[in-house]
């Protein structure tokens, strides 16, 4: 079995508004994490269109091997690419798990709620790690016609040859939203997590192609700087994320991992 990236730290990597009712009763102290990603087959599965039975199996062995570790958490990538590694009908199978993006696995058997399920077995907690704004890992893959960014192409911008949701547009945030509600809604998870990936990183001097949507959204009389701006359309979006995920379920954690810069 390959090796998972472990993340051992005293307390979330970045906890954003804990819950105030915690108990030193009930509180973990010590959050011991792996990242167990499904993106390209990184660490899970092994390769795409694996039976249901071995699916299991290889989530077992991750499971039961960090559990000896010592580790009291898995955050899990359950959106790699604007897709899903468990039945909703806000995104497609993911082509990490079935093979094809849009198949469903056989009898539509959820993993994520199996993962879930193991993971309590052992009194590890199960944190479900979305990409918000990534759509598809490459611009030209073929979509699902299920897929919102075939179905609202105007939601996206393609970047380095990759395919992303403008997290300017309204409309794109309350998708990602909504997402989140009905993840948070109908699976016992303990924490939703997401990763670095909002804006995309700078690459090989290409800018992010969202000029139009800074001017036509300007405000002339406190303008900001289309870096403020898009520094402030991520904060809209994590506020409401935060918003929403307490309304639901108040104990449910809330963390972002994000890429330091250091300068010499």
């Amino acid at each position: 079995m390959r090796i998972v990236r472990i993340l051992l730290v005293v307390v979330f990597p970045i906890l954003l508004f804990q819950n105030a009712h915690s108990t030193p009763s009930t509180a973990i102290y010590e959050f011991r994490g792996v990242w167990v990603a499904t993106v390209t087959n990184i660490d899970w599965p092994s390769k795409p269109g694996l039976s249901v039975g071995a699916l299991k199996k290889e989530a077992l062995d991750i499971i039961t091997t960090h559990h000896a570790m010592g580790m009291n958490a898995i955050i899990l990538q359950v959106r790699p690419a604007g897709d899903a590694i468990y039945p909703t009908a806000l995104a497609p199978w993911s082509k990490y798990l079935t093979g094809e993006q849009g198949k469903p696995l056989d009898g539509s058997f959820d993993l994520l709620k199996f993962w879930i399920e193991e993971c309590h077995k052992r009194d590890m907690e199960l944190h479900a790690w979305i990409n918000p704004f990534r759509a598809s890992l490459h611009s030209d893959d073929p979509l699902h016609i299920s897929h919102p960014a075939l179905i609202h192409p105007n939601w996206t911008v393609v970047h380095n040859k990759r395919l992303y949701y403008n997290p300017a547009l309204p409309e794109v945030r309350q998708h990602i939203i909504q997402v989140i509600t009905d993840l948070v809604s109908r699976y016992d998870i303990d924490g939703l997590h997401m990763d670095d990936y909002f804006y995309p990183y700078p690459a090989n001097g290409e800018a992010f192609n969202d000029t139009a949507t800074y001017i036509n959204q300007l405000d002339y009389e406190a303008p900001l700087s289309i870096h403020d701006w898009r520094r402030n359309n991520i904060d809209l979006f994590i506020e409401e994320a935060n918003r929403v995920i307490h309304r639901v379920k108040p104990w449910v954690k809330f963390g972002i991992s994000l890429l330091g810069y250091g300068a010499t």
